[in-house]
């Protein structure tokens, strides 16, 4: 039996363009892919990281955000959270990509670096890389 506890900041339905300024949160428990309870919570503390602070105390396990500072996402990955990234939509969506397992491929997912235990790695998908070498490849600036 698996079960998550999973934050995504709000703002009105969709989620929060900036985790790093978001005060109202979205918490889901969820168990064996299905939603067994929906919060809102306001967290009002003027820090991000007291915020992240505040949801590990709560017991969330997974944060699914929009944008977000490298500093908070070391921070949030520190905690052993997991992190999604540089997702958007409505919260319905996003959960639905979730617990489908079919996040976006503009979504990074941080995970804990067992090398280095304080800094984090975004896993990419490889297309954005082989985006840049063919943009590269095909440009004008080439001198001939």
């Amino acid at each position: 039996m698996k079960m998550d506890i999973i934050a995504l900041p709000v703002f009105g339905d969709r989620i929060s363009p900036l985790l790093d300024e978001a005060r109202k949160f979205v918490v889901l428990t969820v168990e064996d892919d299905a939603i067994i309870e929906r919060t809102v919570v306001k967290i009002n503390e003027h820090s991000a990281f007291i915020r992240i602070e505040r949801l590990k105390e709560m017991g969330v396990t997974v944060i699914i955000c929009g944008a977000i500072s490298d500093a908070l996402a070391r921070f949030i990955v520190e905690r052993e959270l997991y992190l999604y990234s540089w997702l958007s939509g409505t919260i319905d969506e996003v959960v639905e990509q979730y617990m489908h397992d079919s996040m976006p491929a503009t979504c990074r997912r941080y995970i804990q670096d067992t090398t280095a235990p304080t800094v984090c790695k975004r896993h990419r998908r490889g297309w954005q890389l082989q985006q840049r070498r063919n943009m590269n490849e095909n440009s004008n600036t080439s001198t001939k």
